[in-house]
C-alpha cells in the first residue's frame, strides 16, 4: 500500500511540473504586431517582431567600424520597462550576430554596440540619453554616428553627445537583417507604436535634423532633405498585410510575420554572470531546486521500496533520473515560443533532486531512531 502510494504520489508530482514547465502549452503564438487603426504605423504588443531585410552588399559597406550613419525613427512608447531593457532596433546578421542595438529602459533611449567577436549578450559599450521617452508621447528620435562620436537628438535638440562611443565595432560581419520590437532571440520586446523609421548612410547635420523634427510637428512627412536615398524608409502607410516594400526610393522589404517565432533561439543556453546573478535570476534558481526536491524524495522512496540496487546504486539513480527528466523538459521549452531552454535551470533542478535524495535519507533515519 506504502509503495502504491509513492507511486501516486509521484506520478501526482510529475505531472505537476510539466503542466507549470509548458503550460500554456502553446507552440503557435499569435505575433502581436498590428497596423495602427486610422492612422501610420506599427503597433507592438508582448511579444511581438517585425523584420526589415537589407540589400546584400550596401549594408557591409554601411556600417562598418566608424562609417558615419545616421537612424531617425518616430515612436510612441506603450510603457516604461523597468525589469529589463527592451530593444526597439537590433540589426545584426541573418545568423543572429548583433553589429548594434537601440533599446528602451524606463524613459531612456539606450544605444548599444557589440564588442566582437562575442554578441550583445555578452560584451557591450552603451550610450544613454535620459528620459527622452515618454509613455503615449510621440518622440521624433535621430541618433547620429560620425566616426568615434554618437550624438543623440530628440524632437530636434541634442539629448546626449557621446565621444569615443562608435556605432558599430564588428567589421567581422555584415548586417543584412533589422529586428523591429525586439532582441534577435526574442526576449526582449517592446511596446509601442513606431510611425516612422529611416537609415541614412551619412551623418545628418543639426540644421537638417532640426528641419525634419519641423516637418513632424507640421503634421508631414519629412522628405530626404538633402536629396539623398536612404538606406532604410518606412513610413508604414499601407495598414494591412505581413509584406510590405520600401517607400519610394528605399529598398529594403517589412515582413510582419503572423505568428511569434525569434529569429533565433539558443538550445540550453547559459546566461552571462551578470544576468545569472540578478535577483530574479537567483529567485528563478531557488524556486527550480525547491520544485524538484519532492521528486527527488518521492522517487527515492519509491526506489528502495522495489528495491532497486544498493543503496548509493538507488541515490545515482534518482539523481540522474532527475536531471534527465528536466533535460528533457528545457527540449521541449526550446519549441515554445516565449519560452528559453536553459542549462541553468537543469542543474538547479538536479541540485533539488539531490536534496530531495538527501531529505529522505534523513527522514528514515529520524523513523528508525523513533
Amino acid at each position: 500500500m506504502r509503495q502504491k502510494s509513492a507511486g501516486v504520489f509521484l506520478a501526482s508530482v510529475l505531472s505537476a511540473m510539466v503542466f507549470a514547465s509548458l503550460y500554456p502549452f502553446d507552440f503557435a503564438f499569435k505575433n502581436n504586431v498590428v497596423w495602427v487603426e486610422g492612422g501610420k504605423g506599427l503597433r507592438f504588443a508582448r511579444p511581438g517582431v517585425a523584420y526589415i531585410w537589407l540589400r546584400p552588399g550596401e549594408t557591409s559597406r554601411v556600417f562598418m567600424p566608424w562609417n558615419p550613419v545616421t537612424i531617425e525613427f518616430r515612436i510612441v512608447p506603450g510603457d516604461e520597462p523597468e525589469t529589463a531593457p527592451s530593444l526597439i532596433f537590433t540589426v545584426c546578421d541573418h545568423e543572429g550576430r548583433e553589429a548594434f542595438a537601440l533599446g528602451q529602459w524606463k524613459s531612456d533611449l539606450v544605444v548599444y554596440s557589440s564588442h566582437p567577436p562575442v554578441s550583445l549578450q555578452e560584451g557591450y559599450s552603451k550610450a544613454v540619453a535620459p528620459g527622452i521617452l515618454k509613455i503615449n508621447v510621440p518622440t521624433y528620435v535621430a541618433v547620429v554616428f560620425r566616426g568615434e562620436d554618437t550624438f543623440v537628438y530628440a524632437d530636434g535638440r541634442t539629448a546626449r553627445e557621446s565621444k569615443g562611443f562608435a556605432l558599430s565595432r564588428r567589421g567581422d560581419i555584415a548586417p543584412d537583417l533589422v529586428v523591429i520590437g525586439n532582441s534577435f532571440d526574442g526576449k526582449k520586446s517592446w511596446t509601442g507604436d513606431l510611425l516612422f523609421l529611416a537609415i541614412h548612410d551619412r551623418a545628418l547635420t543639426p540644421r537638417e535634423i532640426s528641419g525634419r523634427n519641423a516637418g513632424w510637428m507640421d503634421g508631414g512627412i519629412p522628405g530626404p532633405g538633402s536629396g539623398d536615398i536612404p538606406l532604410i524608409s518606412h513610413e508604414f502607410a499601407q495598414g494591412n498585410g505581413t509584406f510590405v516594400r520600401g517607400d519610394p526610393g528605399g529598398s529594403s522589404r517589412l515582413e510582419i510575420p503572423r505568428g511569434f517565432r525569434p529569429w533565433k533561439e539558443n538550445l540550453l543556453e547559459f546566461p552571462e554572470t551578470r544576468v545569472l546573478l540578478s535577483r530574479s535570476s537567483l529567485l528563478d534558481s531557488l524556486l527550480n531546486v525547491l520544485g524538484f526536491i519532492p521528486f527527488g524524495t518521492l522517487a527515492t522512496a519509491l526506489f528502495r521500496k522495489k528495491k532497486v540496487g544498493g543503496e548509493t546504486y538507488c541515490m545515482v539513480l534518482v539523481i540522474l533520473a532527475g536531471g534527465g527528466f528536466s533535460l528533457g523538459i528545457e527540449l521541449l521549452q526550446f519549441f515554445l515560443p516565449g519560452r528559453s531552454s536553459s542549462l541553468v535551470d537543469v542543474i538547479m533542478n538536479t541540485i533539488g533532486t539531490m536534496f530531495g535524495v538527501g531529505l529522505y535519507g534523513v527522514l528514515t533515519k529520524e523513523w528508525k531512531r523513533r
